[in-house]
């Protein structure tokens, strides 16, 4: 979901089988799609919150905003 208003950021396949194990969850493939997930989590909570953030705070989050300015992405 997106920041305000709400709406659906992205839709992710999950392609682990089934019935899951918990051993999976140290798999490249379960690590790569939480990342994936992270990091779109990541991008709406700086949204939600953008007014008491700016460029330079963000460059320790190792957030790639894709040469875009924080103020053009808020």
């Amino acid at each position: 979901m997106t920041a305000r208003p709400g709406t659906i950021k992205a839709e992710v396949a999950i392609p682990l089988e089934r019935p899951r194990q918990q051993s999976m969850m140290m798999s490249s493939e379960f690590l790569a799609l939480r990342r994936g997930l992270m990091s779109l989590i990541r991008e709406e909570s700086l949204k939600a919150i953008g007014g008491e953030l700016n460029d330079v705070a963000l460059q320790g989050l190792n957030i790639d905003l894709h040469g875009q300015s924080l103020a053009d992405i808020i």
